[in-house]
């Protein structure tokens, strides 16, 4: 495969690109390596099991399994499912608290050969009930205490509630149900430009793919201690999992009540050792680095990150770059951080083994090193497509000129080659965001925000804090003064929280372009002068409370156009 594409990239020679560039490319793209491609994730666990039996899997608080014990308890409730008719293709909704018992959810779901679609708890229930219908999962898997969550969601697979005493009466041995690495693993909702989320449905290779990367090129080992910080429904979480089950290493589950106090977490990971972490960089501005002593390797995703976060944690650990849609399993290239102090921008690296990168225009013609185009993916990481939206799928998952027979994804991110063999990223081609490293598409939030029977026109923009992180800001127009607190639960209602706007402005009319679109550069800056930061997590209850009258001032300031 790798001659093949080799004479295949010199031959594709662009009307400006030269030989050396395509030599270039090629080297760089030259990323083939062994992996177990015809082996599935629960395989690649169960021979962990083997290997490793009484290895700590997996720690929650006070509690902790080895390896054994955690597949012990997955082949238990697998056999409930195959037994509910679970297997291959079938998608089980998984809707649980962060604990032990959702990752054997979801090693059971993988067993019993179906895929998985998450849900976070924290979601409002008219994106709940969106995911279930759209995904038709056969069923749902939650805990007890969460059942009221679908007390009014309209849901017409089983509902399987996770107990231990059914489970543990059952078989745990291995279960061998007949299932290829090209079969559905997990099915990850991300916003959509439609207004609705769609379905990104990944296939087990990708992480086979990236059981090797984390051994080779992270050098995980069963010595490490793995944080496990992201949301669920986030893929970040996929990669966190399975760096640490597929290697023999362990998986410590890092609560909310810790992740939204950035002292009480700093101590955690003194606590309990953690030597490897993904973090977004929204939340690492917040840590100091002298005071975590046991991380050996951060790595930052999600969103961009900045010069001055890499050099102040870069003599501390090995600091990495890493970006990835979650169209091509979770990451596709790595930067790591080197003695030089790094200038106006953080590469994003190279790709990962088995990945290639193309920059390219419209015409997939590859551009030449230095010019921004857009970059795309090929190898073997990428997704089977989006589940039920042939046209959409068929406009990303292009064939890949480059490699006939192959697809190549295209991301809608900007980026260019620099010349020494990196890629540095250039930012969004399109109007999706990135808010707390969660993917947000501004037409979505624009979308539900015109459902209110009050406003006409609505625009939504990301805008920088002090800090340089990213938020967002609605501006709409409506004849009626609507008040605030009311804008934000009529957000929730529909959008989980890292969607839901900062800031709401009511504009008497949206300004216009000549050609009647409206105006982006000519909407106000909000006020920042109020003092008003976002929380990592958006904020609760009591402050929630001062904020609201924060954000009344700052909406009776912008009332009218003037500042």
């Amino acid at each position: 495969m790798v001659n093949s594409s080799k004479s295949i990239l010199i031959h594709a020679q662009n009307k400006n690109g030269t030989h050396e560039e395509e030599q270039y490319l090629f080297a760089v793209n030259n990323t083939k390596a062994e992996y177990p491609r015809d082996k599935t994730i629960h395989q690649l666990f169960e021979e962990q099991v083997s290997k490793r039996p009484n290895n700590v899997a997996i720690v929650c608080e006070n509690e902790q399994l080895t390896y054994h014990e955690l597949n012990v308890k997955a082949n238990q409730l697998a056999r409930i499912f195959i037994e509910k008719g679970i297997g291959k293709d079938t998608l089980v909704g998984i809707m649980m608290e962060k604990s032990i018992d959702l990752f054997i959810g979801i090693l059971a779901v993988l067993k019993a050969g179906g895929a998985y679609v998450p849900i976070d708890i924290e979601y409002p229930k008219e994106r709940i009930q969106y995911i279930l219908d759209d995904s038709q999962a056969r069923m749902l898997l939650t805990q007890k205490h969460l059942v009221h969550l679908i007390h009014n969601i309209q849901f017409n697979g089983q509902v399987e509630i996770f107990e231990e005493d059914t489970i543990k009466i059952r078989e745990g041995t291995n279960l061998h149900v007949p299932s290829k690495s090209t079969d559905l693993a997990y099915v990850i909702y991300t916003s959509g430009t439609t207004g609705n989320p769609k379905g990104t449905m990944l296939e087990h290779k990708g992480i086979s793919n990236l059981k090797v990367f984390f051994e080779n090129s992270l050098n995980v080992t069963e010595k490490d201690r793995i944080g496990q910080f992201a949301s669920i429904s986030f893929d970040a979480s996929v990669w966190e999992m399975f760096m640490a089950l597929l290697t023999g290493a362990s998986l410590y589950i890092i609560l909310k009540d810790t992740i939204n106090d950035f002292v009480k977490f700093e101590q955690y990971i003194n606590q309990k050792e953690i030597t490897v972490i993904t973090l977004p960089p929204t939340y690492v501005v917040h840590l100091d680095p002298e005071r975590i002593l046991s991380i050996q390797t951060l790595i930052t995703a999600g969103s961009a990150t900045s010069p001055s976060l890499v050099n102040k944690w870069k003599e501390k650990v090995t600091y990495i770059n890493a970006y990835g849609p979650t169209e091509t399993t979770i990451c596709a290239t790595t930067w790591v951080a080197t003695k030089e102090t790094i200038g106006h921008s953080v590469p994003i690296g190279a790709p990962i083994q088995n990945t290639q990168i193309y920059i390219v225009d419209e015409n997939l013609q590859l551009k030449s090193v230095g010019e921004a185009g857009e970059l795309c993916i090929g190898g073997e990481g990428l997704a089977r497509g989006y589940w039920k939206r042939p046209e959409l799928t068929s406009q990303k998952f292009v064939d890949n000129p480059f490699v006939p027979g192959e697809k190549l994804y295209k991301t809608g991110d900007q980026a260019r080659w620099l010349s020494d063999g990196n890629i540095e990223y250039l930012g969004r081609i399109d109007n999706q965001v990135k808010i707390r490293g969660h993917r947000v598409e501004l037409e979505e939030v624009e979308s539900i925000l015109l459902k209110h029977m009050y406003i006409s026109e609505t625009a939504v923009s990301v805008h920088k804090d002090h800090q340089e992180q990213p938020y967002l800001c609605a501006y709409f127009v409506s004849e009626k003064h609507i008040p605030l607190e009311q804008l934000r639960q009529f957000s929730s209602e529909e959008l989980p929280t890292y969607m839901i706007p900062s800031y709401f402005i009511q504009l008497d009319k949206m300004p216009l372009t000549s050609n009647g679109k409206i105006d982006r550069k000519q909407l106000p800056e909000p006020d920042l002068t109020f003092g008003m930061r976002v929380d990592y997590e958006a904020p609760r209850n009591e402050i929630e409370e001062t904020l609201v009258t924060i954000w009344q001032d700052v909406l009776g300031s912008h009332h009218h156009h003037h500042h």
